[in-house]
């Protein structure tokens, strides 16, 4: 199956696609996602059949949405005011979540910054520190319950510490509260309407059930590597998997680099090493460019060049995902001298349960994020062609079809199940704000 937006330049679209049977009785709502948005916020009390306003556009619903929010909108504008006044935005537009954290302790330096490991679909982070009160703050941020943030901080000598954090992750406040109550009885004015209850089919509940005292289902994880979403696939494939064995040779990722061609040079002297400093490190080539000479690969992690090498003076094996050393510029076509991808892991290597924290990361558990998506499992209904089925049978539910900018079109798998007729729901939004809502009827003509 494809389905089809508007093509508009630098806008994508989230779809939610409910797959239905023709004669479906359990999706009955009056309203949609236009008049949920664009009607519902601006009309006090019941609005009667609010979809049909945006569903089939005609003179008459223009009409008669033009008297509705005359005698029901309860709005009034002042015209001088609008032309002649710009409005005050009160309240930026939500998203994600913000993470504030404040460092409670440090030793020796000072922190400076905080730098925070890639988790999800969020990419590792270099913060600056307030150094009046030692906070700081991570604005749009998409967490999901249960994710695990990494952080270490980075002192004044530039050497990485674990420092206790006090975080706390903010959802932004709603001003009106959400009733998600719907009453069985709603009054208007003039009169009262009573919500159609649903009606239980006949053949729901059958004579012949036997009444289990418990019921246990045992199954087995399946494992799904995680994707290198963030790593260019022009670069993957020239990648090295940092695996549990290279961890044993090379506990600390400056060995491993020393072992493929450079040369690790610690400026200051090696005494920093008993006073808890962290001594200077440099990066050269063993051989002699023409182009570069000794001068030193630029270093990135995840994407983000560093200023120096101090940073992996205490980047452990066991945090690298995968790394790139390119020692002539010729894969990455960057600097000739030689150019370093890391890429942190995303889950740790020896996964969360018993595994000892680094001494130099701070993990923090995530408890009020945004809920996963999970998988729609069709029911196994015994039979296509019953009452039940064809009134409140699913044959398939897309919450996220994405469509990316450009494009204008996706395609999606639906099961091939007997059904004469199906309905499917389509509401979703794009990226400027507008709204999708669509209901569309086809015929299979393939059934039997």
């Amino acid at each position: 199956m494809s389905v089809s937006v508007p093509r508009r330049s630098n806008v994508s679209y989230d779809l939610s696609i409910s797959v239905l049977p023709g004669e479906t009785r359990s999706y009955t709502h009056h309203d949609n996602m236009i008049s949920t948005m664009l009607l519902k916020p601006y009309v006090k009390g019941f609005i009667e059949r609010s979809g049909e306003y945006f569903s089939d556009v005609t003179s008459s619903n223009r009409y008669d949405l033009d008297v509705l929010l005359l005698t029901q909108g309860w709005s009034r504008y002042n015209w001088n005011n609008i032309f002649n006044h710009e409005p005050k935005v009160l309240y930026d537009f939500n998203r994600g979540l913000v993470v504030r954290g404040r460092v409670q302790s440090s030793r020796g330096a000072s922190v400076e910054k905080v730098y925070m490991f890639p988790s999800g679909s969020n990419p590792g982070k270099l913060i600056d520190v307030d150094k009046a009160n030692q906070s700081f703050v991570i604005n749009t941020m998409f967490l999901n319950k249960n994710d695990r943030l990494r952080f270490s901080t980075i002192r004044s000598n530039g050497s990485m510490a674990r420092s206790n954090m006090h975080i706390n992750i903010q959802k932004n406040s709603i001003k009106k509260p959400f009733n998600s109550d719907i009453p069985d009885l709603i009054i208007n004015e003039n009169r009262s309407t009573r919500l159609k209850q649903v009606e239980i089919p006949q053949s729901f509940m059958t004579d012949d059930i036997q009444a289990l005292d418990e019921v246990v289902i045992k199954t087995e994880k399946e494992q799904h590597p995680l994707e290198d979403s963030f790593i260019p696939e022009r670069f993957k494939r020239h990648t090295k998997k940092i695996t549990l064995e290279d961890t044993r040779k090379y506990p600390n990722i400056l060995d491993y680099i020393a072992a493929n061609g450079f040369r690790i040079i610690y400026g200051t002297g090696f005494e920093a090493f008993g006073g808890g400093g962290s001594p200077r490190v440099d990066i050269v080539p063993i051989l002699k460019t023409s182009a570069g000479g000794l001068q030193g690969p630029e270093v990135y992690v995840d994407d983000f060049r560093l200023s120096d090498y101090e940073l992996l003076f205490n980047l452990q094996s066991a945090d690298i995902d995968r790394i790139l050393i390119d020692k002539r510029g010729d894969i990455s076509g960057l600097r000739s001298s030689g150019t370093i991808l890391i890429y942190t892991r995303k889950l740790p290597l020896y996964g969360f349960r018993g595994d000892k924290n680094s001494k130099y990361i701070l993990e923090h558990a995530v408890d009020s994020g945004f809920e996963t998506t999970k998988e729609f499992y069709n029911p196994k209904y015994p039979d296509f062609a019953s009452r039940l089925f064809k009134q409140y049978g699913t044959i398939h539910w897309l919450p996220d079809l994405y469509i990316d900018q450009g494009s204008g079109a996706a395609t999606f798998k639906i099961p091939d199940l007997p059904v004469k007729d199906m309905t499917f729901f389509v509401e979703g939004m794009g990226s400027d704000g507008s709204l999708i809502s669509k209901e569309v009827t086809l015929k299979n003509i393939d059934s039997k």
